[in-house]
């Protein structure tokens, strides 16, 4: 049995696919999913480009806003004061909310900042935005 995807499924496809499937799989896993598929036919092939044409002019729209918030942030240098011990280590930690907080006082709101840990000791660290 043929099925278009109207969502990626694990391990089988991204949305908009149409994947080769067995009768079990489909009747008992994708098809009580309504989301998740639609039987293969003209019409919902159709209806298929359509939405493909609607999720590329929306990811364009979302990228072009990216990039406008890229040329902000690119190159900005944040200073975060905070109280330190003698060994230059710092008494709470540096965490991604801060970040986002003296972002959002600069007027930059829709990134979120990406450390893969709180930062405990005092001096520079490059974090990365998403």
């Amino acid at each position: 049995m043929e099925v278009i995807l109207r969502e990626d499924v694990p391990h089988l496809g991204a949305m908009g696919e149409v994947v080769k499937v067995k009768p079990g799989f489909a009747r008992n896993y994708l098809l009580p999913r309504e989301a998740r598929r639609r039987r293969q036919n003209s019409r919902n092939l159709n209806a298929l480009e359509h939405q493909r044409r609607l999720v590329d002019v929306k990811r364009d729209r979302e990228r072009k806003a990216a990039a406008g918030v890229a040329d902000k942030i690119e190159g900005l240098v944040i200073e975060v004061q905070a109280r330190a011990g003698e060994e230059e280590r710092l008494y709470g930690s540096v965490t991604n909310m801060d970040i986002e907080k003296l972002l959002e006082e600069r007027g930059i709101t829709s990134i979120v900042a990406a450390s893969t840990s709180p930062d405990r000791s005092s001096g520079s660290a490059p974090t990365a935005s998403r």
